[in-house]
């Protein structure tokens, strides 16, 4: 089950799923037709979340006052500037620890 597995996010299933009832391949053979991939390199999270904050210098102050509005800007900016293939709750614990540390 990709799903559980971690190697899909709730994205990718929903731009897969019409292939799935329709044609007859395995999942992993969509998931090699569509290209998809769920990032969760470290180093990778960690420029993206950088360029995000130093984007929106804010964020920083925004984060004291109301922490889960800020997590939630950050890991939605993150998610669009990687076209939705970071891993969400890698994401998420990454974001805290950059926060918590500034």
């Amino acid at each position: 089950n990709k799903k559980i597995d971690g190697s899909l996010t709730s994205k990718n299933i929903k731009n897969i799923l019409s292939d799935i009832m329709e044609l007859d391949l395995d999942v992993d053979s969509i998931i090699i037709k569509h290209d998809i991939k769920n990032i969760s390199d470290d180093s990778y999270i960690e420029k993206i979340i950088d360029e995000i904050v130093v984007e929106n210098p804010n964020i920083v102050e925004d984060y004291k006052s109301r922490p889960d509005r800020a997590i939630k800007f950050i890991i939605g900016q993150a998610m669009k500037k990687s076209c939705g293939q970071i891993d969400p709750k890698k994401t998420q614990e990454l974001v805290n620890i950059k926060l918590n540390n500034m």
